[in-house]
């Protein structure tokens, strides 16, 4: 048995990004100390828009190697118990206006401001190596 949690950032990223952060350890530990395998998939907009309370966008947040370093370090960690069995992020770019969604295409990873070791990573948590590695666990886990 197999389950995948999916996060889907659409808006004030950096204000709760510890708690997304914290929460996937938390429910990562949970699930494979009860021995199911447990594969995590995110997916986060190159430049999340900030809404204040009143639904304005206040300013736009872009997301750099500070807020995916944390991921490439869990990935990379023998920690077991808190890392996920399968990890997947892809970065999205949003269209200006947020009601056309059939303009939201997967961002050009050359264009991105982030360091080549954050680009790497993000090519081995594509969808595709996600879909792969997750087929595996499931098999495994009969």
């Amino acid at each position: 048995m197999a389950i995948i949690s999916v996060k889907f950032i659409t808006s004030n990223f950096k204000q709760n990004a510890n708690n997304y952060f914290e929460h996937l350890m938390g429910e990562t530990a949970n699930l494979r100390r009860a021995g199911v395998g447990f594969g995590y998939f995110m997916v986060l907009p190159e430049v999340v828009p900030y809404f204040k309370k009143d639904g304005t966008v206040a300013h736009s947040e872009i997301i750099g190697n500070k807020h995916l370093q944390k991921y490439v370090n869990l990935d990379q960690d023998d920690d077991y118990p808190h890392k996920p069995e399968v990890m997947g992020i892809v970065i999205i770019s949003l269209p200006t206006n947020l009601q056309n969604a059939d303009e939201i295409t997967l961002t050009n990873l050359q264009d991105m401001q982030v360091s080549e070791e954050i680009k790497n990573a993000l090519r081995e948590f594509s969808l595709p190596n996600f879909i792969h590695h997750m087929k595996a666990l499931v098999e495994a886990k009969g």
